[in-house]
């Protein structure tokens, strides 16, 4: 018994011997090697024991120190890429990344590039990128939008056709769940793109046809609804209009709600000259919208410090729910995205590191620990701007909806004044609509609509009505000049007051500059608690459409929205 648990003592030793060989003192043999003025060396053994944000800050001093480096560390720097992604060196200056003839820099390089407009020296960068690089489907969606940018179309399509291509084989092959999902999303979003361009050339069948092969169970889908609800406005088939937006009101999408949804049903209706109930779905937009802009402004306004619209996604969405419904599907809106989970995934992993340096005890804790929280202020910083962004584009488009549906409001009431001058009317006594009326193809089925939703019918719904602008005598004896006044009454009052304030995003997030030195050291020292405290907080599960408002011309009808092509909302 004494001889076994000797030998167990033995093997625990053993083990703890081992494990602070590999682990705690990590530190001293970095500083040891910096000392001997083995950097490189420091790197690689940094890298090796997973510290690689850490090792950005060494890059960084290689990059500016020597014109040349070695080819093995110019290898190691695509492992450290893959790890902190590609913001990790986006800030170094490109006269420094030049230095690492890489393809992930080389896509670093393109995307700056892309970022500050210089579409065709992106192209450069990007297409430098072999096939079977990992990043080889993004720096073809990047090229495709550059194309775009340009106008050509042509070459667009065809970066477009590679991306597809690129991502298929890559989530063929991606050996995580996460990796697949990333990478099907990436071909999805290049599929969005060519549908788009054909949209843009008023080939809506194809466009149609395009995001047809982005299955209902795709992350990208209920995004897309809309775009194929504009298609089918422009074909002039409002009834396939109006069934696909009513997919919007099932309880499982509640989340992608956008106000450009209620815009387009109001002028569906207005089309189909049932103007009670346009007027009906714009009533709702102002009670609904207006109240929810006006909650969020009163909201954000309270924000002082860059953390605050962080943690305005880490709040509980039942406190969110008894705020306002909407604005707790805006905050889930936007934890949805892409952009968000990584940015938020890259925080997580440097608070990590933070946590491993402050267990040190050589010298360089202190300054190692300095440059990791100034790495994870930064990128709080940069996803506070995007959320705030978010934000203020979403209460921007409110209020220039609402211009556009007070013009629909006032247009329908011009018209019924139009009518009793004219002793009209329009023919409302006819049936609502039947199966008639509604345009399918030979292959396609009727089932009637009970009120309940299923997901295999999403996006499948049409309605049947029947156009109601046709007019008729009015012989019933009328006053109209009384009644005239009454219609020009209801427009004054049910007119809303224009919203001309905009708000504006400023590019720097920082401190105000009317306080103090000290006051703004403390702010910083909160500022790092809070990033270290509460956004870790975040629990994974934590779950375009264009942003382009509706344009009205000058016969009151709706412009053809532009509808931008779409990048990886701020990519890794």
């Amino acid at each position: 018994m004494k001889v076994g648990s000797f030998s167990f003592s033995i093997i625990i030793f053993l083990l703890f011997i081992i494990k602070t060989a590999l682990g705690a003192g990590i530190d001293m043999k970095v500083e040891k090697l910096l000392k001997a003025g083995e950097g490189l060396e420091a790197t690689y053994l940094l890298r090796r024991n997973g510290y690689y944000f850490t090792t950005l800050y060494f890059l960084e001093r290689e990059l500016n120190e020597k014109e040349e480096l070695d080819p093995q560390y110019i290898k190691t720097v695509e492992s450290i890429i893959f790890h902190t992604g590609v913001q990790g060196l986006y800030d170094q200056k490109i006269s420094n990344l030049k230095k690492l003839q890489t393809s992930g820099i080389f896509y670093i390089i393109g995307k700056k590039f892309f970022d500050h407009g210089r579409y065709k020296k992106a192209i450069h960068w990007l297409e430098k990128i072999y096939s079977g690089h990992r990043f080889s489907h993004e720096a073809k969606l990047l090229e495709g939008l550059s194309h775009t940018a340009l106008g050509n179309k042509s070459e667009a399509l065809t970066a477009y056709e590679h991306c597809m291509a690129y991502a298929g084989t890559l989530a063929n092959d991606a050996k995580t769940l996460s990796g697949k999902r990333f990478h099907t999303v990436v071909k999805e979003t290049c599929i969005t793109n060519i549908a788009r361009i054909h949209y843009e050339e008023g080939k809506f069948e194809k466009a149609l046809e395009s995001w047809d092969e982005i299955p209902k169970k795709s992350y990208r889908w209920p995004y897309l609804l809309l775009e194929k609800a504009w298609a089918f406005y422009y074909r002039q088939n409002y009834n396939r209009t109006l069934g696909v937006l009513v997919t919007y009101k099932s309880p499982l999408l509640e989340s992608y709600f956008d106000p450009e949804i209620e815009v387009l049903i109001a002028q569906s209706y207005f089309k189909l000259c049932l103007w009670d109930d346009s007027l009906e779905v714009i009533n709702y937009y102002f009670k609904e919208y207006q109240k929810l802009s006006t909650q969020i402004s009163a909201k954000i306004a309270t924000f002082h410090r860059p953390s605050d619209y962080v943690k305005l996604t880490l709040t509980p969405l039942s406190k969110l729910e008894k705020e306002n419904r909407l604005f707790r599907n805006l905050v889930t809106k936007i934890t949805k995205t892409n952009k968000f989970k990584i940015d938020m995934a890259a925080i997580k992993r440097i608070n990590k590191e933070i946590g491993r340096v402050e267990k040190w005890e050589s010298e360089l804790k202190e300054d190692i620990g300095h440059v990791l929280k100034g790495m994870r202020r930064h990128r709080v910083q940069k996803l506070s701007h995007y959320i705030k962004k978010f934000i203020f584009d979403f209460i921007n488009r409110t209020h220039a909806l609402s211009s556009d549906l007070l013009n629909i409001r006032l247009e329908i009431l011009s018209k019924k004044r139009g009518l009793l001058y004219d002793q009209k009317k329009l023919i409302a006594d006819r049936s609502r609509g039947n199966f008639e009326n509604v345009n399918r193809k030979t292959s396609q089925f009727f089932f009637k609509f009970n009120g309940e939703f299923w997901t295999d019918e999403f996006g499948d719904y049409s309605f049947g009505l029947m156009s109601n602008c046709e007019t008729v005598d009015d012989k019933l004896p009328r006053k109209v000049q009384k009644e005239s006044a009454d219609v020009l009454s209801e427009e004054r009052e049910l007119e809303p007051k224009a919203v001309s304030e905009e708000l504006k995003v400023e590019e720097a997030i920082d401190s105000p500059d009317d306080i103090s030195e000290s006051e703004k050291k403390s702010l910083l020292a909160e500022e790092e608690k809070e990033a270290n405290d509460q956004i870790l907080e975040l629990q994974n599960d934590n779950s375009t459409k264009s942003d382009q408002p509706a344009v009205f011309n000058d016969d009151n009808t709706l412009a053809k929205p532009e509808v931008p092509l779409t990048g990886l909302e701020g990519g890794r």
